[in-house]
This record gives C-alpha cells, sequence and structure tokens, in this order.
C-alpha cells in the first residue's frame, strides 16, 4: 500500500533556522562525524551492523512491533545513509508486506537512498521534520519509527515533532529514550547545533506517558539507549 500522502510543509516560518539545521546535519554526514558504528560498521549515520549491536536489537524490536500489531507500513525519520534500512527492509519482508517510507533533512543522503533502494514500495523524502505540517499518511496501519534524531533537538524542535507525530496517522511511534535514574533532568542544545544529550522522553519538559514497551538497545557506550513504543495519539502535556 502507497503512501495517500507525502509530508505537508508548514509556513515559513523559520526557513533560515531550517537551513542552519540542513547544513549542520550534512556537515556532521560530508566531514564523517558519525562515520562507523559501535562495531566498526561503516555506516555513515552511526549504525551497527544489523546482525550485531544496536542494530540488531533495533531491528528486532522493529520487526516485533510490526507482526504483533499487524501493521504494514512503516515511516522513518531520520533513514540517515540508508544504512540501517538498506540491510533491515528485506529481512522484515520476510514476515511483513512492509511498504517503507525515509525522511531526512540532508538532500544528498535522500538522493542517495533513493538511488540505492528506492522502489514503488520504499520512498525517500527529503524535509526537515520541525517545519512539517502533517508527516506522510498511509491507507494502511503504520508505524512511526524515530531513532536517535531527538536528542540532536533543541526541547523546543522536540515538543514540536512530538505534536506532529501525535497527530499523524500512524498507529505507534517507536522512538528511542533513555531509561534514567530519578534524578536525571533533561538539558538543551542549540536548535540548529546538531549538538546531542540524553534525554529521557517521559521527564520534563516531555513528559511523555511511560512507553508500553521499551526494549534495550545493548548500546556498548550507554546502556539507558533504547526504543519506547507508544500508542498514537499519545497524551502530551
Amino acid at each position: 500500500m502507497i503512501a495517500l500522502a507525502g509530508p505537508t510543509a508548514a509556513a515559513p516560518a523559520s526557513s533560515t533556522l531550517s537551513m542552519q539545521r540542513t547544513e549542520a546535519f550534512s556537515q556532521v554526514y560530508s566531514h564523517g562525524h558519525w562515520l562507523n558504528g559501535a562495531d566498526g560498521a561503516l555506516c555513515r549515520s552511526g549504525w551497527s551492523a544489523v546482525h550485531a549491536g544496536q542494530a540488531a536489537a533495533a531491528l528486532a524490536a522493529v520487526g516485533s512491533v510490526l507482526r504483533e500489531n499487524n501493521l504494514s507500513a512503516m515511516i522513518d525519520v531520520p533513514v540517515g545513509d540508508g544504512c540501517f534500512a538498506e540491510a533491515a527492509l528485506p529481512l522484515l519482508r520476510q514476515s511483513v508486506n512492509l511498504t517503507y517510507q525515509g525522511l531526512d533533512i540532508v538532500p544528498e543522503l535522500i538522493e542517495s537512498n533513493r538511488k540505492r533502494f528506492g522502489d514503488a514500495r520504499t520512498r525517500f523524502t527529503q524535509a526537515d521534520v520541525t517545519t512539517l505540517a502533517s508527516l506522510p499518511q498511509f491507507a494502511s496501519r503504520s508505524l512511526l519509527f524515530s531513532r536517535m534524531m531527538m536528542q540532536h533537538m533543541c526541547n523546543q524542535d522536540v515538543r514540536s515533532v512530538l505534536k506532529l507525530i501525535s497527530a499523524s496517522n500512524a498507529s505507534f511511534a517507536l522512538l528511542t529514550t533513555f531509561k534514567t535514574e530519578e534524578s536525571f533532568v533533561n538539558t538543551d542544545i542549540g536548535c540548529a547545533s546538531s549538538g546531542y544529550r540524553a534525554q529521557d522522553l517521559t521527564k520534563p519538559p516531555f513528559s511523555l506517558p511511560a512507553p508500553r514497551e521499551w526494549f534495550d538497545e545493548r548500546y556498548p557506550e550507554d546502556h539507558r539507549v533504547g526504543l519506547g513504543l507508544w500508542k498514537l495519539p499519545i497524551s502530551l502535556p
């Protein structure tokens, strides 16, 4: 089932900031700041190989959520260099007739992904998700998958993206969130900095309800990292 509608752009209220975000993440890839996963896999987006490390855990989580909830479409934001998606989609499609839409802010990555493995069931769109009025819509039940994106966004943008996700027609969202101690406090970063910090979506200023399920990524550099599953829409503060 192809997408009923692609992402819809919002009014260009902050086009300069959006260009700054695009440039910041383009620089991350052009300079190889995230090159190689924790196991040395040659992924420009920092993924490990799908048969090892956090990518294996993420693949297992995505597959489980798709099958157990009878989902046949998936939005992946950010898709990055496609290192995970290109390897994972053939494996996922062994048990699920899956339609896939990947989004990323970096134009060169989208073009590369389209050329390498785009087809009628595998689409790619360049977009700054923080500026969208709506996400792609599918006729079938879908999963919104977002790994390690909001950890690179300022809190203001995170709140906007969470509202966008909640308002989408996806059935579930599988999002990176850290399992933290009670004293943990979410910090902030610049809105176009491409910076990073640990983030617990269940704590202020986001205060999402506890996820239905939390999947440990077995990430060797930070054992708090995992994927939380929420049914949409999410109850937002």
